[in-house]
C-alpha cells in the first residue's frame, strides 16, 4: 500500500498478507500514513513466519466491517510508532480481529481506536511483550471511542500496566455502549504477581470478568474506574479495587470475589445490586450518587456487609425486603432509604453517626445494634432498639410509626437527649386509631445514662 484504500470484500482470502523484509525476516506489514485497510467480507491474516516484528504497523487506517482480520499467535500484534503528527485508526464496525495485542512501541505513537460493532479478540501471546499493555492507548493524546461491540482479552504482558492501559485525556474518550471482557485466567497469567491490571482515565460502558478455570489471578485497578452500564464479575473470577473507586451506572453482579473501599452507584438510569449466593463480597463504603433524586438502586438478591458507611447523596436504595447491614454511619442527602419489610442493622463496636441534610427523606427502618449519635434532625419510617443507646442530643428524631421496637428499655436501652427544654426531641407519626398507650423510651445523661420513660 502507498495511497489511497483497499477495500477486500466476500470470497476473498488472504493467508498470508504480503510484508516489508529485511534480509530473511519478515517485517510487518505497514498501512502508511495517507492510506487505508479495508477489511469488508474478506478473511486475512499476516505473516507467521520466524522473526521479529511481525504483525501490521498502523500509520494509516485500519477498518474492519465484515470478514476476520487475525494476527497469528508469537506475532507481534498491531502496532504504532513514531507517528506523532499523523495519528494511526483502528476502526471496528463490524467483523472479528484476532490478534495479540494493541501496541504502543515508542512514547512518540499516536492513535485513534474507534468501536461501534463487531469484536477484538486478544487471545494470544505476543513476541514483543515489553513495550505496553495488551489494549494501550496510553497517552492524553490518545483516543477512544466506543458505541457498540465487544473487546474480549485473555492475555497480558509483562509490563507494569500489563492488560488495559488508556491513558487518554479530557475530551478524547467517547464512550456510550459497547462491552470489554476479560477471562481469566489469562496467557501469561504470572504477570505482574499475578494480576489483570486495568488503568483508564476513559470510562468502561460494561465490564464482564468471565473464568474458564478456577484461578488465583486477581483483577486489579490502578486508578478509579468508571462503569457506565453493567459490571460482571463472574464465578471465580476475583476482583479488587486496590483501594480506588468503583463507579457502576447500571447494574452490579458479583458471583466471583469482590473487594472494593468505596462502591458508587451512580449514572442517569436505575441500577442494582445482586450479589451472588457463593460470592466473596467486601465493601467498605457504599455511595448512591443517582443523576436525580428520582433514580434508585435495588438490592436484588443476597444481604451484604458494608464495613464503613452508607451514603446517600442522591437517589434511593431500595432494600427489596433485604437486610443491609452497616458497621459505621449513615447519611442522607437527597435520597431516602425504602425498606419494604427489609431494614438496615447499625451493628459492630464504633458509634454509629447518622445525618441527614433534611427532614424531607427518611432512612427507611433501622435497626441499632449498638450505639449510635444524630448529627442533625433524621427521619425514619421505622425504628427499632435491639441494644445500646441512641443518642440524639438537641436534635429531633421523628418516627413515621406508633412507637419505638424492642422491649426492656432501661438505662443502658434507650432515645438519650441532651436534657435541655430546647432539645427537639423524640417525635412520633401515628394514627390514635387504635387507641392505646404509646412509649417514649427517652432518657437523658444526668452525671450517668439515667432513663426517663414516658407514656
Amino acid at each position: 500500500l502507498y495511497n489511497g484504500t483497499l477495500r477486500l470484500q466476500d470470497n476473498i482470502s488472504i493467508p498470508r498478507l504480503g510484508s516489508n523484509r529485511s534480509g530473511v525476516s519478515p517485517y510487518e506489514f505497514h498501512v502508511p500514513s495517507n492510506a487505508g485497510l479495508w477489511i469488508d467480507g474478506a478473511v486475512v491474516s499476516t505473516h507467521d513466519a520466524a522473526g521479529t516484528w511481525r504483525g501490521i504497523t498502523v500509520f494509516g487506517k485500519l477498518k474492519i466491517s465484515a470478514g476476520t482480520f487475525t494476527n497469528p499467535p508469537e506475532t507481534g500484534g498491531i502496532t504504532y510508532f513514531s507517528n506523532n503528527d499523523n495519528p494511526g485508526t483502528l476502526e471496528i464496525t463490524g467483523g472479528e480481529v484476532y490478534t495479540t495485542q494493541l501496541k504502543q512501541a515508542d512514547e512518540s505513537g499516536q492513535f485513534n481506536y474507534i468501536q461501534s460493532g463487531g469484536k477484538l479478540v486478544i487471545n494470544a501471546l505476543s513476541d514483543s511483550r515489553d513495550d505496553s499493555g495488551v489494549f494501550a492507548l496510553p497517552q492524553a493524546s490518545h483516543t477512544f471511542t466506543m458505541s457498540g461491540g465487544e473487546i474480549i482479552i485473555s492475555n497480558v504482558n509483562n509490563t507494569v500496566n500489563n492488560g488495559i492501559e488508556i491513558g487518554v485525556g479530557e475530551g478524547n474518550a467517547n464512550v456510550t455502549g459497547g462491552t470489554i471482557e476479560i477471562r481469566t485466567p489469562t496467557l501469561n497469567a504470572g504477570s505482574r504477581d499475578g494480576e489483570f491490571r486495568i488503568n483508564s482515565t476513559a470510562p468502561l460502558y460494561n465490564l464482564t470478568l468471565n473464568a474458564s478455570t478456577s484461578s488465583e489471578q486477581q483483577v486489579v485497578l490502578v486508578n478509579d474506574l468508571e462503569v457506565l452500564n453493567d459490571f460482571t464479575v463472574g464465578e471465580d473470577t476475583e476482583f479488587s479495587a486496590n483501594g480506588h473507586s468503583l463507579s457502576v451506572g447500571g447494574r452490579l453482579t458479583v458471583e466471583g470475589a469482590f473487594d472494593v473501599e468505596m462502591l458508587r452507584m451512580n449514572g442517569p438510569g436505575n441500577g442494582g445490586i445482586n450479589i451472588g449466593s457463593a460470592a466473596d463480597f467486601t465493601i467498605q463504603n457504599l455511595r448512591v450518587e443517582k443523576s436525580t433524586e428520582f433514580l434508585g438502586v435495588t438490592l436484588e438478591d443476597e444481604e451484604f456487609v458494608v464495613t464503613q458507611d452508607l451514603e446517600i447523596e442522591r437517589g434511593n436504595l431500595l432494600l427489596n425486603d433485604k437486610i443491609l447491614t452497616i458497621n459505621g454511619g449513615v447519611s442522607l442527602g437527597k435520597g431516602n432509604v425504602v425498606s419494604g419489610d427489609g431494614r438496615i442493622v447499625l451493628a459492630g463496636s464504633v458509634t454509629h453517626i447518622l445525618v441527614s441534610d433534611s427532614e424531607d427523606y427518611a432512612m427507611g427502618h433501622v435497626e441499632l445494634a449498638g450505639n449510635a449519635v444524630l448529627n442533625s434532625h433524621v427521619v425514619f419510617d421505622e425504628f427499632t432498639l435491639t441494644s445500646g443507646i441512641m443518642d440524639i442530643g438537641k436534635y429531633r428524631m421523628t418516627v413515621n410509626h406508633r412507637g419505638i421496637n424492642g422491649a426492656g428499655f432501661g438505662n443502658t436501652k434507650m432515645i438519650k437527649t441532651g436534657g435541655l427544654a430546647s432539645d427537639k426531641g423524640l417525635n412520633f407519626r401515628f394514627s390514635l386509631d387504635p387507641a392505646g398507650d404509646i412509649l417514649y423510651p427517652v432518657g437523658v445523661d444526668d452525671n450517668g445514662n439515667k432513663y426517663t420513660t414516658a407514656t
